[in-house]
């Protein structure tokens, strides 16, 4: 697992350190503060390769190259845990690469989910000490259609993939239809595979179908962009799992004893019934397919109150951690935080995680409308005038069940207005 991460000149802080656990990492924060950066970075740190170096079709974070720049970090591979791999690496400018002090060879699968539908995969079985192709870089695309590298097929696709496990009626399926269950929001709104069909006379593949809650079958092609983001995601968990068992057979090799995932904002156009159970859900998915007990470490950034929600039945400050970004005084902080339940998705929304403030979960109108009218409860005299006023601008923007109504009224009625 990934102990320990420590940058110096690079990424939008001149430095940041983490200490990560175990289990679960959390990471929240505004846009543009680097919680995706971290992901890339540790990433790199996993593999020893950039995203974009490797896929030069994919955008990669901003990263700071100078002169000082320095990656830090510590890693327990599994079976070593009273010996960590320390690597302390450097930005060379005149070969515009960045020079790891040691190549960290472990037994861990890593699996990057990233928000634009970018996955990567880091196999130990089948990447280890394969120079060309230390690991692989699916664009969105490649998922759904199919992969090749130097002149390989390296993936066949969710959609020609997903039919031959239907043909096959096999280990592969009954993976990747445990993944869908473990990652359906509900029994009502389940994800489950119907028949195969053809979608156009110009293309000859079987595509798979879900069962949708309205009694009907659409093509997995057809799907919303939600749906097709998380089906993408099982896929790719049962595909890499698939190719690991296939190679360690062909190797002999032991198998991975711990999967890392990397996951950008995987609430991405879920509805909030599936915000809800997203995170939870993917602690289960990798022992729903593999049937086997295997250590998880997850790091995965969300801009998503419910998700911070959801959490709070399963969240364990011992195996689990909260980082949060800010900016202060223009400079960029990541701070460890201290974890307590909230309740809702509301009193989330206005912590310390999305600093939007006790005014800040409604409209702007409704929030400048408001702190308007509370500025009159400090004020000595008020005029009638001022009071029509703001209470018009309050009745425009304001709901008839709002809170706020009833300090409002008793103002009015105190000061013989209402």
């Amino acid at each position: 697992m990934l102990e320990k991460l420590h940058l110096k000149n690079v990424g939008p802080a001149p430095e940041l350190e983490m200490e990560f656990a175990p289990r679960l990492n959390i990471i929240t924060g505004d846009n543009g503060l680097g919680k995706s950066f971290i992901l890339d970075v540790a990433w790199w740190v996993l593999t020893q390769n950039w995203i974009t170096e490797v896929n030069p079709q994919i955008q990669n974070s901003k990263r700071k190259d100078s002169v000082t720049a320095s990656i830090s970090s510590k890693i327990f591979p599994i079976g070593w845990e009273e010996n960590a791999l320390s690597n302390y690496c450097e930005y060379i400018p005149k070969l515009q690469h960045w020079e790891p002090s040691i190549v960290v060879e472990s037994n861990s699968m890593v699996l990057y989910y990233r928000s634009d539908g970018t996955f990567a995969v880091r196999d130990p079985a089948r990447n280890e000490g394969w120079l060309e192709t230390p690991v692989f870089v699916f664009s969105a695309k490649d998922v759904w259609d199919g992969f090749e590298q130097n002149g390989k097929v390296i993936s066949n696709g969710l959609i020609r993939d997903v039919a031959k496990w239907q043909l096959e009626n096999g280990a592969a399926l009954e993976q990747f239809k445990a993944a869908l269950e473990v990652l359906s929001p509900n029994q009502q709104e389940a994800l489950e595979l119907g028949e195969l069909t053809r979608v156009s006379v110009s293309d000859a593949r079987d595509v798979p179908t879900l069962k949708m809650p309205y009694n009907q079958e659409i093509p997995v092609t057809q799907a919303s962009s939600a749906i097709r983001r998380i089906i993408g995601f099982g896929y790719m968990v049962v595909w890499a799992w698939q190719e690991h068992l296939r190679i360690k057979k062909l190797k002999d090799f032991s198998g991975a004893r711990e999967i890392i995932l990397l996951i950008d904002e995987l609430e991405q156009h879920l509805h909030p019934q599936w915000q809800r159970v997203v995170l939870e859900s993917i602690l289960d998915v990798v022992n729903a397919v593999s049937k086997e007990k295997i250590e998880v470490q997850i790091i995965a950034t969300t801009h998503s109150p419910l998700v911070m929600a959801s959490l709070e039945p399963i969240f364990d400050p011992e195996q689990d951690a909260w980082f949060d970004f800010n900016l202060v005084k223009g400079e960029v902080t990541l701070e460890k935080m201290a974890w307590y339940k909230r309740g809702d998705a509301e009193k989330w929304l206005i912590s310390d995680a999305f600093d939007l403030g006790n005014m800040g979960t409604g409209s702007v109108p409704r929030e400048k409308a408001m702190l308007k009218a509370a500025a009159l409860f400090r004020e000595p005299k008020v005029s009638k005038k001022k009071f029509l006023e703001i209470d018009r601008e309050l009745r425009s923007v304001l709901g008839e069940m709002d809170d706020f109504w009833i300090r409002w009224r008793f103002l009015g009625e105190k000061k013989g207005w209402l």
